[in-house]
């Protein structure tokens, strides 16, 4: 006679076995139907995977839903250091050797080398260098604009002067500066402004609150070249007060003809 208790235990030990079936290796990514009878409680495998009319269907083996991600794991060891890249390479894939044959290095761009933390020209015919600059235009402290050469910050603010300023310092790191008045030097020197140095307020305020109305504490003198005479400067509010003269040392000239070729 076959009881409820009976037969809920038969489904329970037919279930199991189902269950360490689908389990096996090699199975477990296969789908299994079995069918439940639903009077008599009865499993039968389903090997076509369809139950008949009066049967439950039981999926076992079943791929289920993906589980949320785990956690990252740490960082791996850092990786050896990759090989060095050729040097004088330029952006048309070519290389510069001087007349001797020897690879042109700290070459950063088609006619410029980085060299003891300056930029150079290269000349290709005569393999000379020299100095890639930037122009401090002078202003002078005496009437015959000859002597006492002070640079201007032509602002209107201290906080824009400040930013000139800054943006001075961070040029002349990179390139030394050449006083230049018109269309020629004033000498052959170059200059650095320094660190150090600071805006110097030439506003006398007590005139007035606007800046026309501003008077200097100082005069302050420019070259008119187009008249060819030294003028007093009205706006002359700001002004750097440390420039020092650059010692540059020219590298040696390279072997010439200076030539580009692929290998």
């Amino acid at each position: 006679m076959i009881t409820k208790k009976s037969l809920t235990l038969t489904v329970f030990l037919v279930f199991c076995a189902a269950v360490a079936f689908a389990s096996l290796p090699g199975t477990n990514t296969t789908e299994h139907t079995f069918c439940v009878n639903s009077k008599t409680k009865v499993v039968t495998y389903a090997k076509s995977g369809k139950c008949p009319k009066g049967n439950d269907p039981i999926q076992v083996g079943s791929v289920g839903p993906q589980g949320i991600p785990g956690a990252v794991g740490p960082s791996g060891p850092v990786g050896a250091t990759g090989p060095q890249g050729e040097p004088a390479k330029t952006s048309f894939n070519l290389l510069l050797r001087d007349g001797s044959g020897k690879l042109v290095e700290d070459l950063v761009g088609d006619g410029y080398v980085y060299k003891d933390g300056k930029y150079w020209n290269l000349d290709y015919e005569t393999g000379k260098f020299a100095p890639n600059f930037d122009y401090l235009y002078p202003s002078f402290f005496d009437s015959s604009c000859n002597k006492e050469p002070v640079v201007l910050l032509n602002t209107f603010t201290l906080p824009s002067a400040e930013r000139e300023l800054e943006r001075l310092k961070g040029v002349s790191k990179r390139l030394p500066f050449t006083l230049w008045s018109g269309d020629s030097r004033l000498d052959q020197s170059y200059y650095n402004i320094l660190s150090e140095a600071k805006v110097i307020d030439n506003r006398d305020v007590s005139t007035g609150p606007e800046w026309y109305e501003w008077k200097v504490k100082r005069d302050i003198y420019q070259l008119n070249t187009q008249l060819d005479r030294c003028e007093l400067v009205t706006g002359a509010f700001f002004y750097v007060d440390a420039i020092s003269k650059a010692n540059i040392d020219v590298p040696n000239p390279l072997p010439a003809p200076i030539k580009w070729s692929r290998s």
